[in-house]
């Protein structure tokens, strides 16, 4: 297209040919706002973007207008999963130049820096489903090419910023689930500053606001129904990260396909029911993350906030009624575990349990209890039948040793070994860093850290390579230390003076990483 030809560089790069393609159908007045809209994205190259570029964003942005922000916007971000994967001898053949990752590489210059452009954007000319094109689209850059890491960094941070700056509810519900999703310790981090930046802009706290931003999706005991003509469809959570679609014929009979005449004549309600199904997989998973993470927090809630935020809420109940909650009457120290079941506090023999509406309510641990009231919370699990989201009443536990608990360390994984390359996959799936091992200055030795910011402290499990490594190269292998916690600063404490939970899964994290 002769209009954009001088952003189109002498190599075919797909996005690009598609976006340009799109533009030429538009009407002439339309194609203009575009095409200068366009051009100023394609100078989006910075890390950070002077406050004379988006002004100018934001000017060309509205004339172009957010439907059509929107209608294009998600449409291009779609495309994006469609680029190929190159190898560096057709990347090189193309481009003229090396690409300097190890392994693939996509071939993403120009059109990128117009989808980060337009993500930025999206803020400045906000509208009710800004937020699903930007969950996409950090979705996709956020994913790690093996060997070279992430997607787009730049796409991924621009995407969370975009989010967090949505007005209303849509834009953090969707930083929640990213959360849930998105594994990468410095993306988890990106996301945690992002929803404290709009939790502040809001005056409230980062996790209230997550806990009341969560989409309800009307369920009921995990459960809604929707209608199509005469066919009913059932969409019911299974486990979190799965739900599942049942469709009812006229007669009340279940059918496992989508009916034909639904096919034909619903088809846009039909992909937005399925789109509605992936999102509540993503919620679910997410949230299940997240409650799961509250053990290594201080995080309680009055009785009265608790049955409003969790029990009264469709999603987060159906996982709040599966787990068993510590409640401690205000001026009482002892305090004790219970299920909500059948609109009553139940024990774990079943018995109802009057609490107060100033009751403090936190996520109880296995670790906490005796080994007597453990099996009665075993045998609840095996009475109910209930799967719960995450492992809590059988959890492995983990104690620090009687000689250690006036150390501020503890060396119960000292010996143990791991590949290097699966021990740096499993600590960006469960909040550790670490940096590379092998034969080269500063390699030698090291640690996987983790950050406890909630708590005020951070832990170091020391690393070191083991068998021979040749000079320069990447260790195979890793060996395991000292596990240390210290308070900020860089502080010992005393695993003593540990809560009992924290210790517990901690070690528990721990020893996934050299298992």
């Amino acid at each position: 297209m002769q209009l954009l030809a001088d952003l189109q560089p002498p190599y075919e790069i797909p996005l690009l040919k598609r976006i340009m393609a799109d533009v030429a159908l538009l009407l002439p007045p339309q194609q203009s706002a575009w095409i200068e809209l366009l051009r100023h994205g394609f100078l989006a190259t910075g890390l950070t973007l002077p406050k004379a570029y988006l002004d100018r964003l934001k000017t060309l942005a509205q004339t172009v207008g957010a439907n059509e922000l929107q209608r294009l916007g998600d449409r291009w971000i779609a495309g994006i999963p469609q680029l190929p994967r190159l190898t560096h001898d057709e990347y090189y053949r193309r481009v003229g130049e090396w690409e300097s990752s190890i392994g693939q590489a996509t071939l993403l210059p120009a059109g990128i820096n117009i989808i980060r452009a337009l993500a930025i954007a999206r803020p400045m000319v906000p509208a009710a489903g800004h937020a699903a094109g930007l969950e996409q689209l950090a979705q996709w850059a956020a994913t790690t090419v093996p060997g070279a890491g992430p997607r787009s960094t730049a796409l991924t941070s621009a995407a969370f910023r975009a989010l967090s700056e949505l007005p209303g509810v849509e834009g953090v519900a969707a930083l929640g689930r990213l959360r849930g999703t998105i594994t990468r310790a410095s993306f988890q981090r990106v996301i945690d500053k992002e929803f404290g930046r709009a939790a502040a802009a809001r005056g409230v706290d980062p996790e209230a606001l997550t806990e009341t931003t969560v989409a309800d999706y009307a369920l009921r005991n995990g459960a809604v129904e929707q209608t199509f003509d005469a066919y009913s469809v059932r969409l019911q959570v299974v486990e979190p990260g799965k739900s599942t679609l049942t469709w009812r014929t006229p007669a009340g009979k279940d059918q496992h396909s989508v009916p034909a005449g639904v096919k034909s004549n619903h088809a846009e309600a039909l992909a937005e029911l399925k789109a509605t199904s992936k999102r509540l997989d993503s919620e679910t998973a997410a949230q299940s993350r997240r409650i799961e993470g509250l053990w290594m927090t201080e995080r309680s809630w009055p009785g009265a906030a608790f049955a409003k935020t969790y029990l009264a809420h469709g999603l987060l109940g159906w996982l709040a009624r599966r787990l068993v909650w510590s409640i401690a009457e205000p001026g009482h120290e002892v305090s004790h575990a219970a299920v909500f079941a059948d609109d009553a506090w139940r024990d774990a023999h079943g018995d109802a349990i009057d609490i107060t509406p100033n009751a403090t309510i936190r996520l109880w641990h296995p670790v906490t209890a005796t080994p007597g009231e453990r099996d009665a919370w075993a045998a609840w699990l095996t009475r109910t039948g209930f799967a719960q989201p995450f492992v809590q009443v059988h959890r492995v536990l983990h104690h620090p040793q009687a000689s250690e608990r006036d150390k501020s360390y503890t060396d119960g994984l000292r010996g143990r070994r791991a590949r290097q390359s699966a021990l740096r996959r499993a600590t960006r799936t469960r909040g550790w860093q670490m940096g590379f091992f092998g034969g080269f200055d500063g390699g030698s030795e090291g640690a996987a850290t983790r950050a406890l910011p909630a708590l005020g402290l951070s832990v170091e499990l020391a690393l070191k390579p083991y068998g021979e490594v040749a000079h320069n190269d990447i260790a195979d292998g890793l060996e395991a230390g000292s596990l240390v916690f210290y308070r900020e600063g860089r502080t010992p404490v005393a695993l003593a003076q540990l809560p009992a939970r924290v210790y517990s899964e901690v070690i528990r994290e721990a020893s996934a990483l050299v298992a």
